[in-house]
């Protein structure tokens, strides 16, 4: 998409994330302007494959303020830590794509005793939904036909009835 206002691209380098962010929610033709997203986006450390330009700068945020942890970086208690301190549903969701492609047995050590109910129904949610994560029937696992019901003709005389107390 072409940006139709004029804007000068040099001036975004200077802004750090949140300031850059703020101006780019001021009015909806800033926030569509997916060049100055990606320009943005473009060099920053942290990549994980298929993810956009906005959530790639979400990551790396989070992921900045993450190194401030008082554990050691890469470590599975700094990831736990991570998973505990998070809470917005948009930034597990970010984190979330991270650790499924970079820390994928982390979720089989993941601790939810510590977070709260909605985060937990978030994670799980998440956990729940990848194919990675647990295993799924293989095709030819499931039977070509639908099992049905033997179609029972007459009554069985060892069938208890229940009387009637007319």
């Amino acid at each position: 998409m072409t940006f139709p206002l004029p804007i000068d691209r040099g001036v975004q380098r200077y802004l750090d994330t949140l300031d850059f962010v703020a101006f780019r929610k001021t009015n909806r033709a800033h926030y569509y302007d997916e060049e100055a997203w990606r320009l943005r986006a473009q060099f920053l450390p942290f990549v994980v494959p298929g993810c956009g330009p906005r959530k790639k700068i979400g990551l790396n945020y989070l992921l900045s303020w993450a190194v401030k942890l008082n554990s050691r970086v890469a470590s599975d208690e700094w990831v736990q830590s991570i998973v505990n301190w998070i809470e917005y549903r948009s930034s597990i969701k970010i984190m979330y794509l991270f650790l499924k492609h970079y820390c994928l047995d982390f979720f089989q050590k993941m601790d939810m005793s510590r977070m709260s109910s909605r985060q937990r129904f978030v994670w799980l949610r998440l956990c729940c939904r990848s194919s990675r994560l647990f295993k799924r029937l293989r095709v030819e696992d499931v039977p070509d036909e639908r099992p049905k019901k033997r179609m029972v003709d007459t009554f069985s005389m060892y069938r208890n009835l229940q009387q009637c107390c007319c």
